[in-house]
């Protein structure tokens, strides 16, 4: 059995009120949106950590009604399976909708984040805190920054050099800003 807890996840992009989500089965006419509130329902995500979730017949109107101040599709769950949306990230990983994951730490698991993005092979995941700051090794960034203090007193663009490549490997590149989402034909 997966242990649950506090999840929150940040839907963006173009989502499809027409396109079918399985345009080879002539009888499934399915759309794309039908299935994204499919999922949300079947991971159990709500508006707000504890309400009821987002149910079976959940219309786009009301689907709406979750979106944020950022203008994304924001959604919780305070048991959530493994901390993650498992249904929800694969659709959206399947069906090219951008999105990122908070997952509060407990028991052995760590506050992570996760991102996705379309064009990238697979979620980027990183430490984070329960604020959902995300969380560097201390190690080495306590070697750049020794590299970099002693590259200021000699001025040595190696050792600066050295000290950016340790940062590099602390700090992934962030992902691009998630887009609004949005309801399209």
């Amino acid at each position: 059995m997966t242990d649950s807890f506090a999840a929150e996840i940040w839907i963006g992009g173009q989502v499809s009120r027409t396109a079918r989500l399985y345009p080879d089965d002539l009888q499934d006419t399915t759309t794309v949106l039908q299935g994204l509130i499919a999922v949300l329902n079947s991971d159990g995500a709500s508006h707000e950590f504890g309400e009821a979730e987002i149910p079976a017949d959940c219309t786009e109107a009301d689907l709406l009604k979750y979106i944020n101040e950022k203008g994304l599709l924001n959604l919780r769950d305070v048991q959530a399976r493994g901390g993650e949306f498992p249904e929800t990230e694969q659709f959206c990983l399947d069906n090219g909708i951008a999105y990122d994951r908070w997952s509060d730490h407990y028991a052995e698991y760590d506050s992570e984040k996760a991102s996705w993005r379309p064009g990238m092979d697979s979620p980027m995941t990183v430490y984070s805190d329960s604020n959902g700051n995300e969380v560097v090794g201390g190690k080495l960034v306590r070697e750049a920054l020794e590299l970099l203090q002693d590259s200021v007193k000699a001025k040595a663009a190696e050792a600066r050099a050295a000290a950016i490549r340790l940062l590099g490997k602390c700090c992934p590149p962030a992902p691009p800003k998630l887009k609004k989402f949005k309801i399209v034909d």
